[in-house]
């Protein structure tokens, strides 16, 4: 005899529901803190520019915003480490990283030490080793290579006492304090009649490929020589180990009325060839420019402290002058395609009035716990557009999909904006292909009701549902095999 049971469990739930979450990281790696970098930009995107001046007892940060050419002094150092800076021998050079992040270096008997300046404290970090420096360290930079992160400081442009760092990525500068390690450099200087010594900042070039090439290798470095009027370039030719090859050029370029006594002290640079030189004896910032044959001079932007013991650092990226805000984001899913979903993305390139804008270049891809990957979409946007879609393949209910994207600055490649999105797709309501839900199942025996012939035992099916869902179960059963 064959009999059926139908048993239904229930539970508070029909089917899984999967809560949508979204989270967006922007260009910054996760590591870094950001509270206690400066600003690379306004809210509005004016560049930022900063100028680090030391006098008898601190060292005064002063920010330039390259758009309006106004200053404003955001924060004063009274010491490094548990030195206070009117006991160091001279502090002159500072460098920024590609987060906001300032440092200086400072010597003091006869030796030249890399300290942090947290914005968020007055008090500098030591970061690297101490390394000889027989003369006045007065021009620095930070520059990336080969993947890697660098900083460089010398007795002008690579003139005497050049000392380097190589820099950890993980921008945590004041957890792990005098860790980095040294590199060294090699500077080929034949040729050139600029007065290296007096050219007192060194500026790193992202993209160095508007200026003069060498061979076919655009420069890295730059600075500027008052005294002979030259600009000066410097060209990473090769690097051996931990040692750096660089070949220095200069090339003509009128000071045109700037006092050749007094020399240009700061040099900073942002995305691709953009630099400003900043005049110890006028305290004038300008543009510096090429246009393929020749260099030449921006107009005055405005003015910074007038000094002679200071330096210019900047973010290394952006175009002055260019609002660049694209945004990438993950706003929804459709409806049921097949038993799944497609992601619901919006792309927006905004412009803002008076500002240049430039075309965003979108990629992305994609990775999901459903077991599919790919490319998601990969297009140009133009200047002021927002787009909302539904790029890419239906994804599975409960799937969480993981999207990497990367936004570039079609007209300065340099400038990137990259991050992760993630979205857990709720599609329940798609499905229709019956699931079997994790079941677990167990059969006990009784004992015997008697010794007799026709003594009966009981039989228990345990059946238990292990998943959040109603779930309906056929039972079969048969006696004496029937």
């Amino acid at each position: 005899m064959r009999k059926f049971l139908n048993i239904s469990l229930s539970f508070l739930m029909i089917f899984t529901v999967a809560f949508a979450t979204i989270e967006t990281v922007d260009s910054e790696p996760a590591f870094a803190d950001a509270s206690k970098a400066f600003d690379c930009k306004a809210s509005n995107g004016d560049l930022y520019g900063y100028q680090t001046a030391k006098n008898d007892n601190s060292i005064n940060i002063t920010q330039f915003n390259v758009e309006t050419g106004t200053t404003f002094p955001v924060k004063s150092f009274t010491k490094l480490g548990n030195t206070r800076v009117k006991n160091f021998d001279n502090i002159a050079a500072s460098a920024m990283d590609d987060q906001g992040h300032l440092f200086v270096f400072a010597r003091k008997d006869d030796k030249v030490t890399p300290y942090y300046l947290a914005s968020d404290s007055t008090q500098g970090v030591k970061v690297g080793k101490s390394l000889d420096a027989n003369s006045v360290i007065d021009a620095a930079t930070y520059f990336e290579y080969g993947g890697n992160k660098y900083m460089v400081a010398a007795n002008g442009f690579f003139a005497g006492d050049i000392r380097g760092w190589a820099v950890p990525d993980t921008y945590n500068y004041a957890g792990v304090p005098g860790t980095w390690s040294s590199v060294s450099f090699n500077a080929n200087t034949s040729g050139v009649t600029a007065k290296l010594a007096k050219t007192d900042d060194i500026a790193w070039l992202v993209d160095g490929s508007g200026y003069p090439a060498l061979n076919g290798t655009s420069p890295s470095f730059v600075g500027y020589d008052i005294e002979t009027q030259k600009v000066v370039l410097g060209y990473i030719t090769s690097k051996s180990g931990t040692t750096f090859n660089i070949t220095v050029k200069d090339y003509p370029l009128n000071r045109s009325g700037w006092d050749k006594e007094t020399r240009v002290g700061a040099v900073f640079a942002f995305g691709g060839s953009e630099v400003y030189a900043i005049h110890n004896g006028t305290g004038n910032v300008r543009k510096i420019t090429y246009d393929g044959s020749s260099f030449g001079w921006g107009s005055n932007l405005g003015n910074m402290t007038v000094t002679s013991s200071n330096d210019g650092a900047a973010c290394h990226t952006g175009t002055p002058d260019q609002y660049w805000e694209p945004t990438a984001s993950i706003v929804g899913t459709s409806t049921c395609d097949g038993e799944g979903k497609k992601l619901q993305v919006k792309l927006a390139n905004p412009s803002l009035v008076g500002k240049n804008g430039a075309k965003a270049i979108h990629t992305a891809t994609y990775s999901s716990t459903d077991g599919q990957s790919g490319t998601l979409y990969s297009f140009t946007q133009d200047i002021g557009s927002t787009v909302t879609y539904y790029p890419g393949p239906a994804f599975a209910n409960g799937s969480v999909v993981t999207v990497n994207y990367t936004i570039t600055n079609a007209s300065d490649s340099t400038e990137v904006r990259s991050g992760t999105l993630t979205k857990t797709v709720n599609a329940s309501e798609c499905v229709t292909t019956p699931i079997s839900p994790d079941s677990s199942y167990s059969q006990t025996l009784g004992t015997c009701s008697s010794s007799a012939p026709n003594a009966t035992r009981t039989s228990t099916l345990s059946i238990t549902n292990d998943s959040d869902a109603t779930a309906y179960y056929k039972v079969e059963y048969s006696l004496n095999g029937g």
